[in-house]
């Protein structure tokens, strides 16, 4: 009972009734749907404190994406269709005996720029070139006034086609006169006055610096402007100047155009010959266009494939991408040039940093030093040997350019190759850089397995423990950080690298001190060795390799040391063999024969033992 007297009371209210009106009239809606809006609470709060609240002054009316009337207290980012907004003049509360007055309404676009466009066009500028609201006006101002307004509609009109992707050109008022009186005239007997020749120059004026603005766009400008644009900006930035262009010459050729270059021509206006520069610099920007446009086609339909092929195909397309640039080298008459092909290469290698960031994830790339070190090292190795193919690649289809040129002269790349791998070269080394910290780990988090024997044995491992606790917390610099290791613009990563490299010098230092301390201890060849050969995985690295290196002729001498007693062994076995009459010495129960070759094998088993041993130590 409460709820439907609370709807009779909404349905006798006059505001709502009046927004009813004006909703049903504007949306053309049913009046079930404007049943339901004023049926829901949060529509109905908003629409009540629009009407009794005085600093409230915008309410808006509009469908949602649901289809469903929805209320705002402000103009919403975007509406489905058109909506309704109701602003109050001025700071009051509506009442159903001032809701009529105190209120302008209006409906807005679900396009609002196209909508005010058509309301410059449409209403501004017939208003301020209707010469009958001039009437009392001087004709200094009307003529000034009437000038500015044409201009209006004429920035309004090529602002309105920019917006549509379209390149037009403004004509002057005066062209339908024009057309009109010179359609069955000889054009030899054209006249026009002053101001008419003047308004027709002014807009050749403006011809001239639009199509000037299409001309020189450059689409390197981006990379100028220091950003990174991906080859898909190069194919729609000529795709575009080609449908400009295309634009910009039918409406030179339309019959408006010609009649105002005929104005030109026979008037011998110094406007002439620019419009006439203006009509060959358009043919031939849209020769150089259509021509760069046919041969990226092919480019065009591989980048496409790449985009969607997963990373670890990838590598087959390094090949095929870099030779159609080269195809297109040889064939385009207007893309064969230094700074064409270096924006086009660049952009090619922009593509593929950014599938190398997005396949190895920025935001968990360097979490992966407390995870599965192994996997993350892996896909590292991969996209480092994918950006290498491109040099390769590269390197090797500019040194046989030549046979991309079928019974012509070659013309090679001979501009420097740093302005191709400017960037690339960057994001190499900072890669590179990001496998070496995840090599060090790998090699590090083996001292965990370590045990050192010998005299000191238990000090030593403690000591290798200590480096190895220490380093679980150096890692923790890149582990926790929150920026973007692979952003080359990124000197955060830098200056931490900077300390973690510091810290894994001193590691180093450590561990060549431990590693020759418990060489020291090792009195033979073998306890020696297999110190060596437990720290295998350290002894390349450039700070404990200087350390160690000075062991190897003690090495050297141990190994002599060790033969000359197998020899001091041999020999005494033969001294003895001879002072027993010939017999030799050999173990119990064996016949002559067998033990002598018994006991030569053991004597050559000790000797290979200690050789191989020997040899198995990489000291590269």
């Amino acid at each position: 009972m409460e709820q439907d007297e609370e709807v009779h009371e909404q349905e006798a209210d006059p505001r709502m009734a009046f927004l009813q009106s004006l909703s049903l009239m504007f949306f053309c809606i049913k009046p079930d749907k404007w049943t339901k809006f004023s049926g829901t609470e949060e529509n109905k709060n908003l629409v009540m404190n629009f009407f009794n609240t005085e600093d409230i002054m915008i309410l808006v009316l509009y469908i949602n994406n649901a289809g469903l009337l929805t209320a705002s207290l402000g103009f919403p980012a975007s509406v489905k269709t058109k909506g309704v907004y109701f602003v109050k003049k001025k700071m009051v509360r509506i009442t159903p005996e001032n809701i009529r007055d105190s209120l302008s309404v209006g409906d807005i676009s679900n396009s609002p720029v196209e909508q005010l466009l058509t309301v410059l066009e449409e209403v501004v500028c017939t208003l301020f070139t209707n010469t009958d609201n001039m009437t009392t006006w001087p004709q200094v101002v009307s003529e000034d006034v009437v000038k500015h307004a044409q201009q209006l509609k004429n920035d309004v009109f090529v602002f309105g086609g920019q917006l549509k992707g379209k390149a037009l050109l403004a004509l002057p008022k005066i062209a339908d006169d024009l057309e009109d009186s010179d359609e069955e005239s000889d054009s030899s007997t054209i006249q026009v006055d002053g101001a008419t020749l003047h308004a027709i120059e002014s807009v050749v004026i403006d011809w001239t610096h639009q199509v000037k603005d299409v001309l020189n766009k450059d689409s390197a400008q981006a990379l100028l402007d220091g950003l990174n644009p991906l080859p898909r900006e190069e194919i729609d930035f000529w795709d575009l100047r080609l449908k400009d262009l295309k634009c910009l010459h039918e409406q030179l050729w339309m019959p408006k155009a010609r009649k105002i270059s005929e104005v030109l021509e026979k008037s011998k206006s110094s406007y002439w010959p620019a419009l006439k520069s203006l009509y060959y610099d358009i043919r031939a920007g849209l020769e150089e266009a259509s021509d760069i446009v046919l041969y990226l086609i092919p480019l065009k339909s591989l980048i496409d494939e790449l985009e969607q092929t997963e990373y670890s195909e990838v590598s087959p397309y390094v090949d095929i991408i870099l030779h159609t640039v080269c195809l297109v080298w040889a064939n385009s008459r207007y893309y064969n040039t230094p700074a064409r092909i270096i924006v086009i290469l660049q952009e090619i290698f922009n593509l593929f940093i950014d599938m190398t960031c997005n396949f190895l994830n920025p935001e968990e790339l360097m979490k992966g030093l407390q995870g599965e070190i192994e996997e993350v090292l892996g896909t590292i190795h991969m996209t480092i040997s994918v950006l290498k193919k491109l040099y390769q690649v590269y390197d090797h289809n500019r040194s046989e350019m030549h046979t991309f040129f079928k019974d012509r002269e070659p013309k090679y790349w001979e501009f420097p190759s740093h302005l191709v791998f400017a960037r690339l070269d960057r994001f190499m080394h900072r890669l590179q850089t990001i496998e070496e910290i995840f090599s060090t780990t790998v090699e590090f988090l083996k001292l965990e397995k370590i045990e050192v024997g010998g005299v000191r044995g238990n000090l030593l491992g403690q000591m290798v423990q200590q480096i190895y606790l220490e380093f679980l917390e150096v890692i923790k610099i890149f582990a926790d950080c929150t920026y973007n290791a692979l952003d080359i613009a990124e000197h955060k990563f830098e200056e931490d690298n900077a300390v973690f490299q510091s810290k894994i010098d001193d590691f180093d230092r450590r561990l060549g001190m431990i590693i020759c301390q418990g060489f020291s201890d090792c009195a033979s060849i073998l306890p020696a060795v297999k110190m060596l050969n437990m720290f295998a995985f350290f002894i390349k690295r450039p700070l404990i390799k200087e350390e160690v290196s000075q062991k190897y002729p003690i090495l050297v001498d141990m190994i002599n040391s060790d033969l000359d007693n197998i020899k001091s062994v041999f020999d005494a076995h033969l001294i003895a063999t001879a002072e027993n009459g010939g017999v030799p010495t050999i173990n119990r129960n064996m016949p002559y024969v067998a033990g002598e070759l018994k006991w030569a094998q053991e004597v050559n088993e000790r000797m290979e033992v200690s050789m191989k041993s020997f040899k198995s130590i990489d000291h590269s």
